[in-house]
């Protein structure tokens, strides 16, 4: 199979994801949004896909508690009634954590450093969410 987007080999048939369009995507986060630190791409499921992570990271655990983390302030939500989640931002005394849907089987997790401007990251975030989506349509 091959990426329907750059034409790269796809290194499995059930691969959703083309890894060069997707390294593209995220370096042209990090060329465009002053402040981040790290960048994750995740299955809806827990599962590393791309990541941009310090050294020393577990990559994997990032990936499942950033995917707990969502899942779980989602579901507060449908509790209280207050409609569906557009992002979770955790505010720390270094900087931010900021997760948010890449489309039904993606998130895209970030951080920042504490003087990021979180309007102008998130704004770029949703726009990066946008093109991993329709790079994982694109995929199947």
């Amino acid at each position: 199979m091959f990426c329907t987007v750059c034409g790269m080999t796809l290194q499995s048939p059930y691969q959703e994801f083309c890894y060069n369009c997707g390294s593209k995507i995220l370096n042209q986060l990090f060329e465009n949004t002053p402040g981040l630190m790290a960048v994750a791409i995740i299955s809806s499921d827990g599962l590393p896909i791309l990541s941009t992570l310090p050294k020393g990271s577990d990559e994997t655990q990032v990936a499942a508690i950033s995917s707990a983390l969502l899942s779980i302030a989602e579901r507060a939500l449908i509790e209280i009634e207050k409609g569906e989640i557009e992002h979770l931002l955790v505010n720390s005394n270094e900087g931010y954590l900021i997760a948010l849907k890449a489309g039904p089987n993606a998130i895209l997790t970030i951080s920042t450093t504490k003087d990021a401007r979180i309007g102008l990251v998130l704004l770029d975030c949703i726009h990066v969410c946008n093109k991993i989506s329709e790079l994982l349509k694109k995929g199947k």
